[in-house]
Parts: C-alpha cells; sequence; structure tokens
C-alpha cells in the first residue's frame, strides 16, 4: 500500500460512503424507522426518503395523471447538518460534508452506524461498495493556473483558441476489481475565483458476507485507488496549499 501525505485542509466538499445489500422482503420501512430511532441521539433530524413518480395516460382523447409517492426509507442528520445517514430498503450511506478531516477519523462512525443497520436489518448480502469524494480545486489566477495546479493535462487541444471552461470524464481500472468514474469540471468564477470540482466515485461490486474484517479490506482497498486518482492528478504546488 503507498503512503500518501496527510492533509489538513483537504479541498472535499463532500464524502459518500455507500454499501448496497439485499435485505430479506419482510424488512419494511418500521424496521428502518427503528434503525433512524436507535440513531437519533447522535442525529437528531429525521427525514423522510420518498421517490415521487407520475404517470400520464392519454385514453379517447382525455389525458389521465397519476401520481404516487413511495416510501424508499428514512434519513438522520446531525444538528448542524454536517453528516448524514441514509436508511434506504437497498443501501446504507453516509455522508459527510464540510468540515472533512480524514478518512481514519470518519470510518469508525461509518461502521457504527452501518452495524446499527445491519443488526436490525439482517441483509442477506452485500452487492456493491463505494467511496466518493467531491473536491473543489480553487484557482486564483483563473484557467491559467491549469499547467500549475495540475499534474495530468487539462489543455484544450485545439491551438490559438483560448479555454474558457472544460468537462472531462475517465473510467478507469484499478486493483482488486475496484473501478473508479471521475469528473472534473469547471464553475462559474466567483469574487475573481475559478473553481474546479473534482469528483472521484470509486466502487467495487462484491459478494460480500457480512463479517466486519472483509469490508474494512474492501473499503481500504477503495480509499487505495481513491487516494492514487487524487495525489496522482494535483501538483505538488497544489498540495501545498492543503497541508
Amino acid at each position: 500500500m503507498n503512503t500518501y501525505p496527510k492533509l489538513s485542509k483537504p479541498p472535499i466538499v463532500e464524502a459518500v460512503f455507500d454499501i448496497r445489500c439485499r435485505l430479506p422482503k419482510d424488512c419494511g420501512p418500521d424496521v428502518l424507522k427503528k434503525v433512524a430511532a436507535a440513531l437519533q441521539a447522535d442525529y437528531p433530524t429525521l427525514r423522510k426518503q420518498v421517490i415521487h413518480t407520475q404517470q400520464i395516460k392519454f385514453q379517447a382523447g382525455k389525458r389521465e395523471m397519476t401520481a404516487t409517492d413511495a416510501l424508499q426509507g428514512y434519513r438522520v442528520e446531525k444538528e448542524d447538518k454536517t453528516q448524514i445517514v441514509q436508511l434506504l430498503h437497498d443501501r446504507f450511506t453516509l455522508n459527510r460534508l464540510r468540515p472533512y478531516t480524514s478518512f481514519d477519523e470518519l470510518w469508525p462512525e461509518v461502521l457504527r452506524c452501518w452495524q446499527v443497520y445491519a443488526k436490525a436489518t439482517k441483509p442477506m448480502e452485500i452487492a456493491r461498495l463505494a467511496l466518493r469524494t467531491i473536491n473543489r480545486i480553487e484557482l486564483e489566477a483563473g484557467i491559467s493556473q491549469l499547467e500549475e495546479a495540475f499534474q495530468i493535462s487539462l489543455e484544450t487541444p485545439v491551438r490559438g483558441l483560448e479555454q474558457s471552461g472544460f468537462l472531462h470524464r475517465w473510467s478507469l481500472l484499478g486493483q482488486h476489481d475496484c473501478r473508479a468514474n471521475v469528473a472534473m469540471a469547471t464553475r462559474p468564477p466567483v469574487e475573481a475565483k475559478h473553481t474546479i470540482i473534482f469528483d472521484i466515485d470509486v466502487f467495487k461490486t462484491v459478494d460480500l458476507d457480512l463479517e466486519i474484517d472483509s469490508l474494512m479490506r474492501s473499503f481500504g482497498q477503495l480509499r487505495e485507488l481513491k487516494n492514487a486518482i487524487f495525489f496522482g492528478s494535483l501538483s505538488k504546488v497544489q498540495l501545498k496549499k492543503y497541508e
């Protein structure tokens, strides 16, 4: 495993830990609500997760529209809105917003909340794991600073034209059957600062049991790929700003 520097001010605006699983058929919303209640001491805000669908039919020249709401589960939030846990019928997700500290500091809480979810819902299997980090890279000098901030080429392939923005996407293969979808896109400048959203979504399709060691090992592999992409993309000059 490679060693990467610890950043005291990482540019992460949101980190997502996602575990997709298959629950027993008799595990309904009432079970998920009990999980939410078990976490509410630390996550006092409770919200329903609902999918709203509309269907339009044309019969005999008339239009009929029906709307339905399907309860998918619940989400609980910390009082300061920095952390959210989603408790759904097919997945467990923990979202961490700013300020983000580190994987090592956050992982015990991910594991604790997952164990509360798993104990109540009794997943039959874990099918997919994902670790996503959305980074905000600010360039004081604008697009002209790309070469200084990144190791990889983001310049326009057309000579003689000035680049005012871009959207790049990559699909990458890592070790241990890990994959990544990576996107970089410019945002409109605010107060003369140009921002690049650097979205790293690493995932792995699995067939895991509920052993904690297996879960920890797989998330460690996802973390390794995420770090390789992040530190392999930014320059030493840019990384220095986050130390």
